[in-house]
């Protein structure tokens, strides 16, 4: 009787330059590399275990995917003056493909839906490892396209600052949009546009033959990703600049006066009780906020009678400037002026209450 002989076949795989990277990162396997399998045949004749049987190697080179990443840095709309000049916006520029990519990155200050847009608008890169924009010598450099396009390595990341002026004339509230986009610049070098407006911008899956990475095997496709997508453009961020032209209120008056026999008449030797009200709008805010009140020579400033309805850290209401370089607030009697030190105020919050006494001399 003529027995059967059946092969068993098992598959494994080889991964020759195989590099995985984490599950944190979309991008997944990088551009360029080689996957390599490789098929086994395992068998035996009659009980007998034969030599395994080896596949041809089955060699596969990984594609460029080709996808970017724009945020808006900025919690809010930025506040500014009206007029202003070079008014920062921060965005951040990622490139989620699985290559290294130079990004061509395009400022939109002109978009519909707002009440004024910017102008002398630029890009700024950083580049002098302090944070936020810094211009001139040692600073960030100014972004040129086709110049100095930020190259990216997958999951990289970058800042960019759109800097505008804002033209004078403007009402409070007023809102301007302005866009940053971050596009391959592979897609702009095949497709000639770095627009997504454009009918020749490529849509997602689109393939550009050996320009991609370059791997052992040479240069890989180059495929345009996800955030291309016109229905919902990742590699496109929208930040914006809102008129803030009142972002302090301070008033002044008299609470009371109380002349040497009771009264209430401004005589030599009445006390005079002063106020001043300071005041930023929710949705505002004002660095350094510093109020002086020269008091004028018919008046003599009372000593201790300042105080302050909220100070920022490291100041007090208590005339004596100490500690040195800490402390900024209190009567200089030098000047003859009263000092208060209010830091970096951000409104919504309740107005901030100064009193202090003056008598007549």
């Amino acid at each position: 009787m003529r027995s059967r002989v059946w092969g068993f076949l098992t598959l494994s795989a080889a991964a020759g330059l195989l590099s995985l990277p984490s599950r944190a990162h979309a991008v997944g396997t990088a551009a360029g590399l080689s996957i390599d399998t490789q098929a086994t045949a395992s068998y035996a004749i009659q009980g007998a275990p034969q030599p395994d049987v080896v596949s041809n190697v089955d060699r596969l080179s990984v594609d460029e995917i080709l996808d970017s990443l724009v945020t808006d840095d900025d919690a809010a709309p930025v506040s500014v003056a009206s007029p202003s000049s070079v008014d920062v916006l921060t965005f951040s520029v990622a490139n989620t493909g699985n290559g290294s990519e130079p990004m061509r990155l395009v400022a939109e200050p002109q978009l519909a839906g707002d009440q004024f847009d910017p102008t002398q608008v630029a890009i700024y890169l950083e580049s002098n490892g302090t944070p936020g924009l810094q211009i001139g010598a040692g600073g960030d450099a100014l972004y040129a396209a086709g110049g100095n396009d930020p190259v990216l390595a997958a999951n990289a990341v970058t800042i960019a600052y759109v800097v505008g002026d804002v033209p004078a004339g403007l009402s409070s509230g007023a809102v301007a949009r302005v866009g940053l986009r971050a596009v391959a610049k592979t897609i702009f070098a095949e497709s000639g546009t770095d627009d997504p407006a454009n009918a020749a911008f490529p849509a997602p899956g689109t393939t550009y033959p050996n320009a991609g990475d370059t791997g052992p095997q040479g240069a890989v496709a180059a495929v345009v990703g996800k955030s291309a997508d016109r229905t919902a453009l990742a590699l496109r961020a929208e930040g914006s600049y809102r008129v803030a032209n009142a972002a302090v209120s301070i008033a002044k008056s008299v609470r009371a006066v109380t002349d040497p026999s009771g009264g209430a008449r401004v005589v030599p030797g009445a006390t005079i009780e002063y106020q001043i009200t300071v005041g930023v709008p929710a949705g505002t805010s004002a660095a350094g906020l510093l109020v002086t009140d020269p008091i004028p020579s018919e008046l003599d400033y009372m000593p201790g009678s300042l105080t302050v309805s909220a100070l920022p850290s490291g100041e007090n209401a208590d005339d004596d400037f100490l500690p040195t370089n800490v402390d900024h607030t209190g009567f200089d009697a030098t000047s003859h002026t009263v000092i208060v030190d209010l830091g970096d105020a951000v409104g919504g919050g309740a107005p901030v209450t100064i009193d202090f006494k003056a008598k007549v001399r």
